[in-house]
C-alpha cells in the first residue's frame, strides 16, 4: 500500500534499517485485501463448502490485512521521531502525500461511484449526499478508505505528542476509541439496549447516516497506527519463533471469536474485533524481528503491493465485464478472483517498469 511504496516512505528507511520482510509481507497482504473484496472460492450458491471457505478468508484469515498496513505505517512514520521535542515537519509532509493520493485515486474511481450515484434506489440528490458524506467519513470508495482513515489519525498522533502525552497513553486512548467502534461493529449486537433508548438510537443511527461505519480513522486507523507508533520506540525483546507461536495463538483465537460473535448473531460487520489486535501485533513482530539480505526484487515487491491495493477494484470491474461477455456465470467462478489477482500483479509490473521512463508515474503509488 501506499504508505511503503512511495518515495516519502522511502526516505524514511533511509535513515532507519531496512526491514525487508515487511515488503514480502505488503505484497501478499494486498492479495489478501483482493480476497476480502471479492470471493476466491466462487459464488455458487449450491456449494455450501465454498460459501464457508469464502466466509472464513473474508471474515477471519484475510482480516489482518489492514491492520497490519496500518502498523507498519505507524511504524515507519515515527521511527526516529524525537517524542521529547516532537517536530510535525516530516508528518506534515506526509500528511500532504496522503491527502493527495487519496484525492488522485477518489478521481480515478469517481466513474464507478457515479454509477453507484445514478442507481441510487432513494434518487440521485440521495446518491450524491450519501457520497458526499463518503467522501469525508468514510473513504470514497471501497478500499480507499484506509487513506481517508489515515489522514485524522495522523493528525491526532500528532497532535498527542506535540501535547507531551506518552506513546503508552496514547495507544491506550486510542484503544478506549477502538472499543467504541467494536460496539459499532463485531459486537454490534451488544448495543440492543440502547437503542430502546430513543436519545441513544438517535444518535446511533444519526451517526450512521452520516458516517456509515466505525471502521475510520477515529475509531479504528488511529489505534493500530498509534501501536505502530508505540512499537517504534519500545524495544520488544522476542524472538522469531516466540512471536511466530504468538501470531498462531492469536489466529486461534480470532477464529473463535468470529465463531462466537457469528452464531450468537453479535456481529454487524467483522472489520472490528478484540482478537485482531494480538493478531496484528504479534505478526508484526515477527516480521520485525527477521532480517532478510538486501535485494532489488524486495523493492519491487514495495512498489507492487501499493499499485495492486489501489487498482485492483478497477481491474476487478474491467475482468468481471470481460468475463460476462463470454459467459456471464464465469464472474461466479473462482476464475474471478484468480484473474483479477494476475492481472492486478502483471498491471503493477508494467508501472514499475514504466516509473523508470515515466518519472510522474509515481504519484500513483
Amino acid at each position: 500500500m501506499t504508505q511503503y511504496g512511495d518515495g516519502m516512505m522511502d526516505n524514511i528507511k533511509t535513515r532507519i534499517e531496512v526491514n525487508h520482510a515487511f515488503d514480502v509481507a505488503k505484497l501478499f497482504l494486498s492479495i489478501m485485501v483482493i480476497a476480502i473484496h471479492m470471493n476466491p472460492f466462487g459464488v455458487e450458491p449450491a456449494l455450501r463448502v465454498a460459501q464457508s471457505a469464502n466466509f472464513w478468508i473474508h471474515q477471519w484469515f484475510c482480516r489482518i490485512a489492514v491492520p497490519l498496513f496500518f502498523v507498519m505505517s505507524g511504524f515507519l512514520l515515527y521511527s526516529k521521531s524525537n517524542f521529547k521535542n516532537f517536530d510535525t515537519t516530516y508528518t506534515k509532509k506526509y500528511f500532504k502525500h496522503i491527502l493527495k493520493l487519496y484525492l488522485l485515486w477518489s478521481l480515478i474511481y469517481f466513474p464507478l461511484a457515479l454509477i453507484q450515484i445514478l442507481r441510487d434506489s432513494n434518487g440521485i440528490s440521495h446518491g450524491i449526499l450519501q457520497y458526499i458524506s463518503r467522501f469525508i467519513f468514510a473513504g470514497s470508495y471501497r478500499h480507499l478508505w484506509y487513506l481517508n482513515a489515515i489522514l485524522p489519525s495522523i493528525c491526532l498522533i500528532s497532535f498527542m505528542l506535540r501535547k507531551g502525552i506518552t506513546p503508552k497513553r496514547i495507544v491506550l486512548i486510542s484503544f478506549a476509541f477502538y472499543v467504541l467502534g467494536l460496539l459499532g461493529d463485531g459486537y454490534y449486537g451488544l448495543t440492543a439496549p440502547l437503542i430502546k433508548i430513543p436519545l441513544a438510537e438517535k444518535i446511533i443511527s444519526t451517526y450512521y447516516n452520516v458516517c456509515g461505519t466505525t471502521q475510520n480513522g477515529m475509531f479504528f486507523g488511529l489505534f493500530f497506527l498509534s501501536l505502530g507508533m508505540y512499537f517504534s520506540q519500545v524495544k520488544i525483546n522476542i524472538s522469531a519463533k516466540k512471536a511466530l507461536l504468538l501470531f498462531i495463538f492469536s489466529m486461534a483465537l480470532l477464529a473463535c471469536e468470529v465463531f462466537i460473535i457469528t452464531k450468537f448473531k453479535i456481529a454487524k460487520d467483522y472489520g472490528i474485533m478484540l482478537c485482531t489486535v494480538p493478531a496484528a501485533g504479534s505478526c508484526f513482530l515477527f516480521l520485525n524481528s527477521l532480517r532478510l539480505k538486501d535485494r532489488k526484487i524486495y523493492n519491487r515487491m514495495r512498489e507492487a503491493s501499493s499499485f495492486i491495493y489501489y487498482s485492483h477494484i478497477w481491474i476487478g470491474w474491467i475482468v468481471s465485464n470481460t468475463l460476462s461477455l463470454i459467459n456471464d456465470n464465469l464472474k461466479n467462478t473462482p476464475v474471478y478472483f484468480l484473474l483479477t489477482v494476475i492481472f492486478s500483479i502483471v498491471a503493477s509490473a508494467m508501472v514499475s517498469v514504466l516509473k523508470k521512463r515515466f518519472s510522474w508515474i509515481k504519484i500513483f503509488m
